[in-house]
């Protein structure tokens, strides 16, 4: 996954204090940026107020008019689903998230980038491919939002018409001349869908009449590209139609997906290249050996250190010991991330058997 330079920036930078990071979902469809100052304005008073149990009068003076002034930048027309704030004596960064995301404010502690992670995961882009008998049309759907893709071919399978050979008296198989009609239509339309996958790799959608779609399910160079083929007569559908019948098509290739990981696991465990469990993945995190992380999205884990930083073990609430880490899971993510290693978020209990967390090692 990659990761813009803002994200980086954010994940490399040293933590200064006081530090502020806040998320928060945009409920309201209509009138959103009235809701949204609403919101902005309840949530940087109760900022305030905790800053102003922990710092002198004169720092929270100083961050909070640094939260103001970033809070005034906000541009409403992202068409944002939530947005996450960061502020430190030294940065100030916006991120506009594409996704719903639990509300929360952190002061003085690590902003917790597998909320980002997440957003940009879960975020899913497709292509959905119309085909019918007269024209084909591609578009990239984007959390509703669509955007008509060109593809370079004629409009309709009617200018193919002039390629076909001459008909000869009465004896040309009229039939045989409709399907070389039809498969160089379909060819042309296979050609056009490699090309938007030169610049757009994302999984397509492919929707049309069943035996148009046998026909090109047997000419596609691009099989490996396309998560579903869906039978029917499709184009008068609106976007949010398409939307709403691909979503148990999008929700089987997430699980599909989910399958696939659990397969990497396995071979990892036959290449003898697998951790699993926070304090084995910790040292091997530390040591920079991280080339895969998987982890259930909503798993934490609070940690103290057993005699140097390189050792954890979980906080025990009910002893004595100093809480280290409120989740050693998000110090993990960005190990991984700092280290050139790639992080996937799978749905809870699919981890069970390996503590809930597994990393993929180098070597």
């Amino acid at each position: 996954m990659n990761f813009t330079p803002e994200e980086l920036e954010i994940i490399d930078a040293v933590k200064y204090r006081p530090s502020i990071s806040i998320i928060l979902s945009a409920t309201a469809e209509i009138a959103m940026e009235k809701e949204m100052r609403h919101k902005l304005k309840i949530t940087a008073d109760n900022v305030k107020r905790q800053l102003q149990e922990q710092y002198p009068a004169e720092e929270c003076a100083s961050i909070m008019e640094k939260l103001d002034g970033t809070i005034d930048t906000i541009d409403y027309n992202k068409g944002f689903k939530s947005i996450a704030i960061y502020v430190s004596p030294m940065l100030a960064k916006i991120f506009y998230l594409p996704i719903p995301i639990e509300d929360k404010i952190i002061i003085d502690q690590s902003f917790e980038i597998r909320d980002l992670i997440y957003a940009k995961q879960e975020a899913i882009k497709f292509i959905v491919l119309l085909i019918t008998g007269k024209h084909t049309e591609a578009y990239i759907l984007d959390n509703g939002n669509t955007a008509k893709l060109k593809l370079e071919i004629p409009e309709n399978i009617a200018a193919y018409d002039r390629d076909l050979p001459e008909q000869v008296a009465n004896f040309t198989d009229q039939s045989k001349d409709k399907e070389i009609l039809q498969n160089k239509y379909l060819k042309h339309i296979d050609n056009a869908l490699s090309g938007i996958l030169r610049t757009n790799n994302l999984p397509v959608f492919v929707l049309g009449a069943e035996r148009m779609l046998g026909h090109f399910a047997s000419i596609t160079a691009n099989t490996n590209s396309i998560a579903a083929m869906i039978h029917g007569n499709y184009e008068e559908a609106s976007a949010t139609e398409i939307q709403h019948l691909l979503d148990p098509y999008i929700k089987a290739w997430k699980t599909e997906k989910n399958q696939q990981m659990l397969e990497e696991i396995d071979q990892a465990i036959k290449n003898k290249k697998l951790e699993a469990g926070v304090k084995a993945i910790w040292t091997a995190a530390k040591e920079k050996n991280c080339s895969l992380l998987i982890v259930e999205k909503n798993y934490m884990y609070p940690a103290d250190y057993t005699g140097d930083e390189k050792y954890i073990q979980k906080h025990d609430s009910a002893g004595t010991s100093i809480l280290n880490m409120k989740d050693a899971v998000d110090d993990i993510i960005e190990q991984v991330i700092q280290a050139g290693g790639e992080v996937r978020f799978v749905d809870e209990g699919l981890l069970k058997e390996y503590l809930h967390i597994v990393l993929v090692r180098y070597y």
